[in-house]
């Protein structure tokens, strides 16, 4: 992890109003421990984003990702917002084996970019990108 910017406490607090603007669901102790477990592992990647001072949740329930490794077409940053429902018709464009191609479908509409990015992003910026799509889609 990169030098931290953002305490642990306030990183926490605003993972807490991610969750609530986004309506995840966050109640651990109802989960299966599977789920549980994931729910926790993504919750850790998005606070460890925050704490790094790469990802700021806004007051409008958006969410802003500074890239720790730019190399996607000189984009640096990316606004995420809840995406419309009908962002879940392009998982019907893909073969149910085609997961990361449905994941990469979501998180551009959750981006409002093109679906291409995400293949050319860094792997380890691309995690935070996906742990946020995966949190909300799992919720």
């Amino acid at each position: 992890m990169s030098e931290e910017r953002v305490n642990r406490e306030t990183a926490e607090s605003d993972f807490d109003r991610f969750a609530e603007a986004w309506c995840l669901d966050t109640d651990t102790a109802s989960m299966r421990e599977k789920d549980s477990d994931s729910f926790e592992d993504l919750k850790r990647k998005i606070v460890s984003a925050i704490m790094g001072g790469h990802l700021d949740v806004a007051g409008d329930s958006g969410l802003t990702y500074r890239l720790q490794f730019p190399q996607t077409g000189g984009i640096t940053e990316l606004e995420m917002r809840i995406p419309p429902g009908s962002a879940l018709v392009a998982f019907d464009k893909f073969k149910e084996q085609q997961a990361i191609a449905k994941l990469n479908a979501y998180m551009a509409a959750m981006c409002k970019q093109n679906p291409a990015i995400f293949s050319q992003m860094d792997g380890r910026d691309l995690k935070i990108v996906q742990a946020v799509a995966t949190i909300f889609l799992a919720s």
